[in-house]
């Protein structure tokens, strides 16, 4: 009966909330630390969605752009207004100890959007 229910409500989700319920039960049975310490099957699941650059790859653009430590990584849907299908969504921890929010693309790298206290002091200088 559960199968039933699981296999009924599946047929509404559209493809963003599959993939978020996909990953969330990956994550469910690999347990939080698993998924950090063992990035592949994030970068893998990234891919077979049309992303380009790895989750690796994010995290190193924005501690390019950021002073800072990178302390969560999320695969995430683009929204309406940043014009792609995947986005890496990343929390970094500035050394003043503030967090900032950035979205990266997952096709082509670029910083889509990034927000929190401390942006600007934490910003690289060219």
């Amino acid at each position: 009966m559960m199968t039933n229910l699981i296999l009924a409500s599946s047929k509404r989700l559209t493809r963003p909330a599959l993939l978020a319920l996909v990953v969330a039960s990956g994550i469910a049975i690999m347990g939080t630390t698993s998924a950090v310490a063992n990035p592949v099957a994030p970068t893998i699941l990234a891919q077979s969605q049309g992303a380009t650059i790895s989750i690796a790859e994010a995290m190193e653009r924005a501690q390019e752009r950021f002073e800072g430590t990178v302390i969560e990584a999320v695969l995430d849907t683009g929204r309406p207004h940043e014009r792609t299908d995947i986005v890496y969504a990343l929390r970094m921890l500035t050394p003043r100890g503030d967090i900032l929010r950035i979205r990266v693309d997952g096709r082509d790298g670029a910083i889509l959007e990034a927000d929190g206290r401390g942006l600007v002091e934490a910003r690289r200088r060219p």
